[in-house]
């Protein structure tokens, strides 16, 4: 099972050359006949922005780590666009670090 944030294209070749079959998790690599596993991330989120809403939210803020991912993009995408179609108002965003302790002190801040 690929679960990885970064692609290795040797592992895959490999893999491919041994015959063993790969699952990819939250990824689609093109060119490997690997099968692979993914959710809406744009629907993630914009289900995220309507429980909000519906929990009264009227300001959001969507926390995401530095390093960018296409899964986290997308949710991030459709959290922003359907928080601001629900409320008229776009959520602010704040990047920090994956690790908490160092998060902290930007969370805090809000």
């Amino acid at each position: 099972i690929a679960a990885s944030a970064t692609f290795n294209k040797s592992l895959y070749e490999e893999c491919e050359e041994f015959n063993i079959p790969i699952v990819q998790y939250a990824r689609v690599v093109e060119g490997t006949r690997s099968s692979y596993v993914i959710s809406d991330n744009y629907e993630a989120g914009q289900q995220a922005a309507q429980l909000l809403h519906k929990s009264g939210v009227k300001n959001a803020v969507y926390l995401t780590g530095e390093v960018p991912t296409f899964t986290n993009d997308e949710r991030q995408s459709g959290f922003c666009s359907e928080f601001e179609d629900l409320t008229g108002k776009t959520p602010r965003i704040i990047e920090a670090s994956y690790d908490y302790a160092s998060s902290l002190d930007k969370v805090r801040a809000i």
